[in-house]
């Protein structure tokens, strides 16, 4: 996975961030960057669905960070876990920070299905995830750590040499435990696993699109709709027009982007209840607790 970014290309991230210029690689700046990051980039599997479902050729999209965010960009897309991280690895490498690949197992099976970023600073290690988008970096610290807030709750505690990651992910109600694994990893590790993901994963069966907003979180799982606030849970399901129609109204996605995707026969498969699907597309079933990706 290429993770070189033109300045050109990190100038104009950073501007529709909502950044003013680079920030300094500092906690601040960290804060600053990731937290930016988190309000703006869905976590996504538009683009994997269109790709696979359309049998087009050659690596699956976003492997390169400038084609990750030429499409955020231009369309509104992110992507799963090893474009996303990837995409950000190399954000705030172009910005000066110090920077690492990592893997994880989602599930903590020891299956290598998750990938993520560490950031090195003087005050510590700390923990930049595009999947969990937490808002605030996780720093890795001695001793567990509980943070609450009306929309998400994470634990992070120091265990057998590494750390171990719990975290609240709509729909799921239980807490997800993700173990951090190997570290560093390099680019064709990440390209190796989001290959792989193509036998396995959870993201290639049916829609799954979750973004941040000030005081709320979205997501849409298939043909569900949820909307996280301080004062609940919203549950909604969706015709396949309203679904279409949310993509680009709570995630961002552009119009023509969605149009390709369903095309693809991807919408129909997304209006699919659960209990239509085989063991192995369903939440909990085995390939999905052994995926390449998550």
């Amino acid at each position: 996975m290429n993770a070189d970014l033109s300045e050109d290309l990190r100038d104009r991230v950073l501007e529709k961030l909502g950044l003013s210029g680079v920030p300094y690689p500092d906690e601040q700046g960290l804060r600053q960057l990731y937290g930016a990051w988190c309000y703006q980039v869905p976590f996504d599997n538009l683009r994997k669905m269109t790709a696979m479902l359309s049998a087009a050729d050659g690596a699956l999209p976003g492997s390169d960070a400038a084609d990750f965010f030429e499409a955020w960009l231009n369309r509104g897309t992110g992507g799963t876990c090893w474009p996303s991280s990837n995409a950000l690895y190399s954000l705030f490498a172009s910005c000066g920070f110090h920077v690492r690949r990592v893997a994880a197992s989602i599930h903590d099976t020891g299956e290598r299905n998750h990938g993520s970023v560490k950031a090195s600073l003087k005050a510590g290690e700390w923990l930049l995830d595009s999947s969990i988008l937490t808002i605030d970096p996780l720093l890795l610290e001695a001793s567990p750590v509980e943070t609450r807030s009306a929309l998400m709750r994470r634990e992070i505690e120091p265990l057998d040499g590494t750390w171990l990651v719990r975290f609240e992910s709509l729909p799921l109600e239980e807490l997800v435990r993700c173990r951090l694994l190997d570290d560093p990893v390099d680019g064709a590790f990440y390209h190796a696993r989001y290959e792989h993901s193509r036998t396995a994963g959870p993201f290639n069966h049916r829609l799954y699109a979750r973004r941040n907003r000030p005081g709320e979180v979205r997501v849409l799982s298939g043909h569900m709709r949820y909307v996280k606030t301080a004062e609940g849970l919203l549950t909604q399901k969706l015709a396949a027009a309203e679904l279409k129609q949310a993509m680009t109204e709570d995630i961002g996605f552009a119009p023509p982007v969605v149009n390709e995707w369903a095309e693809t026969g991807a919408l129909a498969l997304s209006m699919r209840e659960v209990e239509e699907r085989s063991p192995a597309e369903r939440p909990g079933g085995r390939a999905a607790d052994t995926a390449a990706e998550v």
